[in-house]
């Protein structure tokens, strides 16, 4: 019988891990091949964790994930040395097993951009995250390195790897899934490789109908035609029941090859005028449609979102020059693309579609789940968006003006190379106890996360993050690759146990304590069914951690050690976030052990410990609003608080003498409102009001079904990009400019009345997002065209419009929390009796002051 065991897969990266170091160390060993589609009890009784290979059992012991094996063979068996001696070295070894990804690879793709075929080759590299170089070929007059790599069928495309050409793009996707690392393209199971491949033969073999039944004429063209309904009678009932992909749950082998099937079928019956798929023959294979251009970067965005969602659509390209019929009618606000088009209702906008396909599609979301995530990255969306202009002008415009607009792009970059989420996580705190443990003298440097020290971005180029340890001039960085390279570094009491079973243990729940700790906060801080689905996640680890924990205090051993500091999120941080959310997940009647084990490890470890009421101080749920009173951007930040019935401080801001917390929490823009919830600020008033929709309960602002969600947001869209810069110039303007926005806002609200025509609200029949969206219009102009004697807007002109912001401004909903109608009026007639509003510039800022 072998002392030593693996159990592994034979084509598995990991497994080949553990055996390379196996090898190198001179080590015989048994190794067990295991299904993982059928586990064996040995696997399942040596890993219950994770129930996966490999496994090494060496004198009956279990050892599992395979970086923390390597580090057990290096540390049990005499040989050659796997990891370097020099603590500095290790901890640089350590570092970069943690990060590093695909090894370079000298990758050439001989294409055609039109072709369906290259495009498998391409999707299957960026699958696989392989960088490679692109060559273009021209078939009218094929290249030599073509002639030559493929002197067969001389085709494309072509994959050179290593100087080794591969031809047929089937063949090619197989061995770029089998050869370079990254998400598999086929399955792993035979039997699904097996039927994958059978549904690629099929589609390959059916190629040719297709091009017969679109360029072929007559008996030929006819007989081609017979054929590809036949296949796509084949295909459409395969998905059927709301199948999303040809083999299992994700994108993979057989969608790739479906390309053909999937996007350039329906461009070439556009082009041919023979018209293959419709909705009622097929209802299965296509209810998506795009128009789009592509060259767009905006129709790319839903592209990509339908790509990530894994959504077949039918891609229609428009010509601006001269617009389809079809584009006109369904987005006849803007005649622009990118339109989606599903089950026969439009969404315009990019990233408004984008969020639509987002809550619409099943698949890998695209926004956070959290709705601070998703109100950061909404901010972040709308950054982009508003500042795409003077990038735009930098590349097209000439002289002072294309140097003026390339300063303001330099500063957009800036600001984007420069940004960082703030996440307030005990990481540090590990490394402090580690170098307390040990009595080492250290200089502790505060960072601040928005702006970032230069010493953090030299010390730490790869990730920019805390903490990073600085020992003798050199960086190390990861919490717990500084803590064990503290342990091997310094002389005082251990870390990490002596026993190299023990060290492997140790490592083992430090990783399973990092892998777990995202259930651990998604079940404090998500909402709903996602918090639910984080709280059984939760709930299922710590009944793992309160079984281990039976009748000891520590991990491993008889003292506290490294997995003990690895913990800490659990033993202080959990119950801060528990106490501070009201979310218990802790307690003496479920998790008496954990429990316990929770009070021990923070009454014996006070020294070491932040201190509790701070850290409560910090999360504990605050609401607080920066804004002005007579703001329209604030009140709709107010008005979604008190629908929600949220409880807030508000903060007066003088914009002409900006608060230090007002600059500190929006360094970006330096206007308000700002939202600061738990100490994390939201920015930009309609992201906010997104954000409180979705954290707070009460009644939605935002409709339920993700069609008039997508409606709401166009709407809301079309008041801050369209409505906001015209009124400005309409009542603040003089002279030509004042008229020229004056008819401009006529044009705008004609298509509002159009819209509001025999309804009180945008969307659905209450007031919602939409609707606040547009409180400058249906209240703040009225007053100010009053204050300026300048009106505008009359029942006689515009009867519709009228109506609906007569209603607006006696909705049940907001009436009571509208601001004085006499102190915005009194305001602006101050103004204009002391002059300010004689200078059209005076006029802009006094507009933005508000």
């Amino acid at each position: 019988m072998a002392e030593v065991k693996l159990l592994g897969l034979r084509y598995s990266p990991f497994s080949h891990r553990v055996e390379w170091a196996l090898k190198i160390k001179g080590v015989k060993y048994e190794f067990i091949e295991e299904d993982l589609q059928n586990k064996s009890p040995l696997l399942l009784q040596s890993n219950p964790i994770h129930k996966k290979i490999p496994v090494l059992i060496h004198n009956g012991k279990c050892i599992c994930e395979s970086m923390v094996i390597l580090e057990y063979i290096d540390e049990a068996f005499e040989g050659p040395s796997i990891f370097p001696k020099d603590p500095y070295d290790h901890a640089l070894a350590r570092f970069w097993a943690k990060y590093v990804e695909d090894k370079m690879a000298n990758v050439k793709l001989i294409g055609l951009w039109y072709s369906p075929f290259s495009k498998r080759v391409e999707w299957a590299l960026k699958i696989k995250g392989v960088e490679y170089e692109y060559i273009e070929d021209d078939l009218q007059n094929k290249s030599l390195l073509l002639l030559q790599s493929n002197p067969i069928h001389k085709a494309v495309p072509v994959l050179i790897h290593n100087g080794k050409p591969l031809c047929e793009s089937s063949v090619i996707l197989e061995y770029i899934d089998e050869t370079f690392e990254g998400p598999s393209i086929l399955p792993k199971d035979p039997y699904d490789r097996a039927l994958t491949r059978f549904w690629a033969k099929f589609l390959d073999d059916k190629g040719l109908a297709i091009r017969k039944s679109i360029f072929f004429k007559g008996e030929e063209q006819e007989k081609g035609k017979e054929e590809v309904y036949e296949m796509l009678k084949v295909l459409d009932n395969e998905f059927k029941d709301n199948k999303k992909y040809f083999v299992g749950d994700k994108f993979g082998f057989v969608d790739i090859v479906a390309n053909a099937a999937a996007l350039w079928l329906g461009v070439l019956e556009e082009v041919s005028g023979v018209v293959l798929v419709t909705k009622e023959k097929y209802p299965n294979f296509c209810d998506v449609k795009l128009l789009g251009l592509w060259y767009s970067p905006f129709s790319h965005r839903v592209e990509w979102a339908l790509k990530i969602k894994g959504i077949e659509y039918e891609y229609i390209e428009d010509d601006l020059h001269n617009k389809s019929s079809l584009l006109l009618q369904s987005n006849p606000i803007h005649k622009k693309v990118p339109v989606l088009i599903h089950n026969g209702k439009p969404i315009c906008e990019s990233m408004v579609i984008v969020e639509y396909i987002d809550e619409t599609f099943e698949g890998p979301s695209i926004l956070p789940k959290d709705p601070y995530g998703r109100a950061i990255v909404r901010f972040w969306a709308k950054f982009l968006d508003d500042k795409m202009a003077p990038v735009g002008k930098s590349f097209f415009l000439k002289g002072e003006e294309q140097e003026k607009a390339k300063e303001e792009a330099y500063e957009i970059l800036k600001i984007l190379d420069n940004e960082l989420k703030d996440k307030k996580f005990p990481f540090s705190h590990r490394v402090e106890w580690a170098l307390k443990i040990k009595g080492v003298q250290y200089e502790f440097i505060e960072q601040d996360l928005q702006n970032k020290s230069p010493l953090l971005l030299e010390s730490n180029p790869i990730h920019k993050k805390i903490p990073v340890f600085i020992h003798n001039g050199k960086s190390i960085c990861e919490s717990m690759v500084i803590v064990e390279y503290i342990d091997e570094t310094f002389e005082g009491p251990s870390i990490l146990p002596k026993d190299p079973y023990d060290r492997a243990l140790a490592r083992f729940w430090v990783k399973f304590l990092e892998d777990q700790v995202a259930a651990v906060g998604k079940s404090i801080f998500l909402k709903g069914e996602e918090q639910e689905k984080a709280k059984k996640e939760a709930c299922d680890m710590l009944k793992i951690l309160e079984n281990e924990l039976k009748d000891k205090m520590y991990f491993v051993g008889d003292k506290f050690g490294f997995a003990d500091i690895a913990a800490n999120v659990l033993a202080i941080w959990l119950g801060v976030f528990e106490e501070a959310s009201g979310v218990p997940l802790v307690t003496s009647e479920i998790f008496p052990n954990l429990y316990a084990w929770r009070n021990e490890y923070c009454n014996q470890n006070k020294e070491y410990l932040p201190s509790r009421d701070e850290l409560l101080a910090h999360f504990q749920a605050r609401v607080k609003l920066l804004g002005v009173s007579l703001s329209p951007f604030s009140r709709r930040v107010e008005w979604a608080l008190k629908i929600k019935g949220v409880e807030y401080e508000f903060a007066e801001e003088d914009l002409h003498n900006k608060s230090p917390l007002l600059l500190e929490y929006n360094p970006i823009h330096k206007k308000i409102p700002v939202l600061i919830h738990n100490g994390k600020p939201i920015c930009e008033s309609m992201v906010i009001v997104e954000y409180i929709d979705e954290t707070f309960e009460g009644p939605s602002i935002l409709p339920i079904d993700p069609y008039d969600r997508a409606i709401a947001r166009f709407w809301a869209k079309f008041f801050d990009d369209k409505c906001m810069p015209v009124v400005g110039k309409a009542i603040f303007g003089s002279g030509e400019e004042s008229d020229k926005a004056k008819e401009e806002l006529g044009d705008l609200i004609k298509i509002l009345e159009n819209e509001l025509k025999d309804k009180n609200f945008f969307v659905s029949d209450k007031f919602g997002f939409a609707d606040i969206a547009g409180n400058l219009l249906a209240y703040w102009m009225g007053i100010i065209e009053e204050a300026s004697a300048n009106i505008f807007v009359t029942n006689e002109k515009f009867p519709i419009f009228c109506n609906w912001r007569n209603e607006y401004i006696n909705c049940s909903t907001i009436k009571e929390y509208l601001p004085p109608r006499d102190e915005i009026l009194a305001h602006f007639k101050a103004l204009k009796l002391i002059g300010v509003t004689l200078s059209p510039f005076s006029r802009r800022v006094e507009w933005a002051r508000i």
